[in-house]
């Protein structure tokens, strides 16, 4: 989605340019009708998004003239681990013990599990709390889903590590 957009020197002037800034989310892998896995290219991606923006501007006489300059400026690659690995069971585990279920899903936004999964290093995305609330005005977490998540991760470490509870 468009994050920032900035042109223009007055609201009573026609802008003389215009900068888009947009966060361009991809999964780390694709899998086909039959279950074959393909990893993404990110390169890929983004001569795909490069060719599709160039292509609609086609549609519209000013910008077929005068496209727009495309760059990509920072690039998170995203993280991904098997729902099968031994650590996503052992904290799926530790959540069904602590807080009665778990549900195992992807995580829409940039973390520093990739920086791990980058070194061959399994990582997990856990949190206590409603993503809706996340970076919003009244972002919080109740005190109870804190203490649960607390909880929960010392449940996993201890089964992780293999220490008598």
């Amino acid at each position: 989605g468009i994050g920032q957009i900035e042109g223009g020197v007055a609201g009573s002037a026609v802008p003389g340019e215009c900068t888009m800034r947009f966060d361009l989310k991809y999964l780390p892998s694709v899998y086909g009708l039959r279950g074959e896995r393909t990893v993404t290219d990110s390169e890929q991606v983004k001569r795909e998004v490069s060719a599709r923006v160039l292509a609609s501007c086609q549609a519209d006489p000013w910008l077929a003239e005068h496209p727009p300059r495309l760059s990509f400026y920072q690039h998170c690659m995203p993280h991904e681990i098997e729902e099968e690995h031994p650590l996503v069971q052992t904290f799926a585990s530790a959540a069904t013990e602590v807080m009665g279920g778990v549900r195992i899903s992807g995580f829409p936004a940039g973390c520093d599990a990739r920086h791990f999964a980058l070194h061959g290093i399994p990582a997990v995305i856990f949190g206590p709390g409603d993503l809706r609330n996340a970076h919003s005005v009244d972002e919080h977490v109740s005190v109870d889903e804190y203490m649960q998540c607390l909880e929960t991760v010392a449940h996993a470490v201890i089964d992780w590590c293999g220490v008598a509870k």
